[in-house]
């Protein structure tokens, strides 16, 4: 049996999510750590705390539900350390950073930093621009060896 993962795009947003993951586990904390290192902002603040008005704001709400994705992804992989990757990775707009993630062939840190870059920069596409969702299959580590220079694990600078 083959396992996909699917994760949310803009509009999953509310402050308080992942407090309860955030109090059982500390990869997810770590992650939420990392993420407010790279971003130069409290990510825990804003998703804890609020308030809405922030939260909601592109270009915080991004890399919110993107960390608060990969914090989720780390505490079950903590749980189940023995859990493999899944076969097939899909996100709704920019859960494509999360399943990029899931998938390994994305860093943490650099998808939030990417999420906040891109949801910060000025819109000039029309009101009736087409988004898409992509769904990525893990590469064979013969590829990923390839493409990253190690076997099967993107570099950390990726």
């Amino acid at each position: 049996m083959k396992t996909a993962w699917l994760f949310p795009g803009q509009g999953a947003q509310f402050v308080g999510m992942g407090r309860e993951l955030l109090l059982v586990s500390p990869a997810a904390r770590h992650v939420f750590e990392r993420a407010s290192h790279a971003l130069g902002d409290s990510m825990s603040r804003l998703v804890l705390e609020g308030p809405e008005t922030e939260l909601t704001l592109t270009a915080n709400a991004q890399p919110a539900i993107v960390t608060t994705s990969i914090a989720i992804l780390e505490a079950i992989r903590e749980r189940h350390p023995d859990l493999p990757c899944p076969a097939f990775a899909a996100g709704h707009s920019l859960g494509e950073y999360s399943a990029l993630v899931a998938a390994d062939a994305g860093s943490r840190r650099s998808a939030s930093k990417r999420r906040r870059a891109r949801s910060s920069a000025p819109r000039t596409s029309t009101p009736r621009a087409r988004s898409s969702s992509p769904v990525m299959r893990r590469p064979s580590p013969a590829r990923a060896s390839f493409a990253h220079g190690k076997k099967g694990r993107p570099s950390p600078s990726r």
